[in-house]
């Protein structure tokens, strides 16, 4: 059974979160933002893909897919992992937040395929997956 944990507060013992949204067709988008320690106010990038993920791959092999050929992934300096989050989640769903999706903790990336088909999640919602620092 996979860990499904909630946040109230903040999310700064975090240094990565993987976003995945689940849109009313049943297709996923995807977003990665992290701490990067850029200027004051940017200390926190997200990439943002609009393309949507190729679900017939691994979940690896289809982010790398959108890294090496999507030309609609937008980069975002932002202040916070929260706001960064928001940022992501409002452009497919303006009623979620970070505070109300769940998010599922991975030592790595490589956990997160198995983990996604573990989740059941449910249309016009996202979860994040998340690295420690």
């Amino acid at each position: 059974m996979t860990n499904v944990i909630r946040f109230n507060n903040n999310l700064e013992n975090f240094q990565r979160i993987v976003l995945v949204y689940k849109n009313l067709d049943g297709t996923l988008q995807m977003g990665h933002t992290f701490f990067y320690d850029g200027r004051d106010g940017s200390e926190y990038l997200l990439f943002l893909y609009k393309d949507k993920l190729d679900t017939s791959k691994d979940f690896l092999s289809a982010w790398n897919h959108l890294d090496e050929s999507s030309f609609t992934t937008v980069i975002v300096p932002e202040s916070n992992l929260e706001v960064a989050i928001d940022d992501f989640l409002v452009s497919f769903n303006e009623t979620l937040s970070w505070k109300n999706i769940d998010y599922i903790p991975i030592k790595d990336f490589s956990e997160i395929d198995s983990k996604l088909k573990d989740f059941n999640l449910k249309l016009n919602h996202a979860v994040g997956f998340v690295v420690e620092k």
